[in-house]
């Protein structure tokens, strides 16, 4: 029996299908109505592999009904279809282009199905999702209140005070969601740790599942803090971090520099690089990758921090 390799272009209101090989692209209602129909008919044409990409919550449902019914699928991040279809020469983006492209990207690419989360791995996401939102707000309003005129600074700093007290109540909500989950073991181990507080714990449970389960070069390179190199024949360029996930990496940059603080081990590291002659910055993003090595071997071992005697 040949595989069956089916791409599902999520909008808000609509689901776009295409098979691999096909040109007829069938749609249905993003809806709970509509994913009961789209189950039926991928089940009519027995998918090996049905892809589709995440699109900021609006593909949840659809997922979650396919995992349920027992479809083999795979939700992938949208840059990656993107650029498949782009070095296919593919610049033309429709919500039927994108769906043929998904089921191209599963028959060529073969990505591996996803596995639902947990529940309470969602619920801490989402509290990490929303604390970015909220700071990128208060950056936003305090910018604002530098070339404020008087009759609507007023005004900004009410708005500043709001958006610190919802910051204020995340951070408790995010402590209080991994001290009463299945995760506390695991924070509890992380936040063993000097430097390594709340909201590193949950963005690392909720972002980088895969800590623990990795060798330190795959969850650097994950996690976007493996310095990657820059040659093609005679240039050869500075080695930089890129790629990853952006939202752990941001979140280690600023738990390193207070780590740095309050951790001999990694701030013997620093000290070390920085009187070799390393930019800060360049010291900094190697504390990153250390921390996280650590974390990692630790998550794997199963172990706590041990701190070094003072000698």
């Amino acid at each position: 029996m040949a595989a069956v390799y089916i791409g599902i272009d999520v909008a808000k209101d609509h689901l776009d299908v295409a098979i691999a090989g096909s040109d007829i692209v069938s749609r249905f209602k993003n809806s709970a109505e509509g994913a009961t129909e789209l189950v039926a008919f991928l089940r009519s044409h027995a998918p090996t592999l049905t892809v589709l990409e995440s699109t900021g919550g609006y593909e949840r449902r659809v997922f979650m009904a396919l995992v349920n019914a027992g479809l083999t699928t795979s939700r992938i991040n949208p840059k990656r279809s993107r650029d498949f279809a782009r070095s296919l020469g593919k610049l033309a983006k429709t919500d039927r282009i994108d769906a043929k492209m998904l089921a191209l990207y599963g028959e060529r690419c073969r990505p591996a199905a996803t596995t639902p989360r947990p529940e309470h791995i969602d619920v801490i996401e989402a509290l990490v999702t929303r604390r970015r939102q909220l700071q990128k707000m208060i950056t936003q309003e305090r910018n604002r209140l530098e070339t404020a005129a008087p009759t609507t600074s007023a005004s900004i700093r009410i708005v500043l005070g709001c958006l610190r007290n919802e910051l204020k109540k995340n951070g408790g909500a995010l402590r209080d969601a991994i001290r009463h989950t299945k995760c506390s073991e695991d924070a509890a181990r992380l936040q063993s740790v000097p430097g390594v507080g709340p909201v590193l714990t949950a963005v690392l449970l909720s972002m980088l599942p895969e800590l623990g389960t990795l060798d330190r070069k795959q969850i650097a390179a994950l996690a976007g803090v493996a310095p990657l190199h820059r040659e093609s024949g005679t240039l050869n360029g500075q080695r930089k971090i890129f790629g990853g996930r952006p939202g752990v990496r941001a979140v280690l940059f600023m738990a390193a520099i207070a780590t740095i603080r309050v951790n001999a081990k990694l701030r013997a590291i620093y000290a070390r690089l920085r009187a070799r002659g390393k930019p800060a910055k360049v010291a900094i993003v190697a504390c990153m990758r250390k921390l996280l090595c650590i974390l990692n071997t630790m998550t794997r071992n199963k172990t706590t921090w041990i701190a070094e005697p003072t000698p």
